[in-house]
């Protein structure tokens, strides 16, 4: 199980409930609740179908929050799941916190998340969900450190205000270019 500074085995999400993540939360919560009862959900966001999940022993629903509490009330999380195949800006702030992230190898998402190296990249798929989920509570202290760093330092790197600052000149430098032709 996590350990020192991974003192509890509580996992998090962030986001709206819609289809596709409801359907994943509440089966990812009904799994664990059966096969790692020590594992906790918390979850920030809202949405139509959030009741879904609601009754489940195994979450802390704390609903729609401000971005601004964010990082406080996912200070005690250890491990951020998502289930969208977009990178977003809630990835990125967990990176930056960092927060594993257990997410789908599709989309977007694989270009930032790196398997093993900043975070765990599984199938979309509820058994694949669990099976990780269980892997990454068992990992030794040095590798959750590890991907922790690493996790903070791809924030740092590729989503800096210079880096991105760049970018954005680029894109513009490229639009301004193309109506000059």
């Amino acid at each position: 199980m996590l350990h020192d500074g991974y003192e509890t085995n509580e996992m998090g999400y962030r986001g709206r409930s819609f289809v596709e993540e409801n359907f994943m939360i509440e089966k990812n919560c009904e799994m664990l609740q059966n096969t790692l009862p020590k594992v906790k959900f918390k979850i920030l966001g809202d949405g139509p179908y959030r009741r879904c999940f609601q009754h489940l022993n195994n979450i802390e629903y704390i609903g729609w929050v401000d971005r601004s509490d964010t990082p406080i009330l996912l200070s005690d999380v250890n491990i951020l799941l998502f289930f969208r195949k977009d990178l977003g800006i809630g990835e990125i702030e967990a990176l930056s916190m960092g927060k594993i992230i257990i997410a789908p190898n599709i989309g977007t998402i694989p270009s930032v998340i790196k398997h093993g190296e900043n975070g765990f990249l599984v199938a979309p798929d509820v058994e694949s969900f669990v099976n990780m989920i269980e892997k990454t509570i068992n990992l030794d202290m040095y590798t959750l450190e590890r991907i922790s760093k690493n996790a903070r330092k791809t924030a740092s790197h590729a989503f800096s205000w210079k880096i991105v600052g760049e970018k954005w000149r680029s894109v513009i430098e490229y639009i301004l270019e193309s109506k000059n032709k």
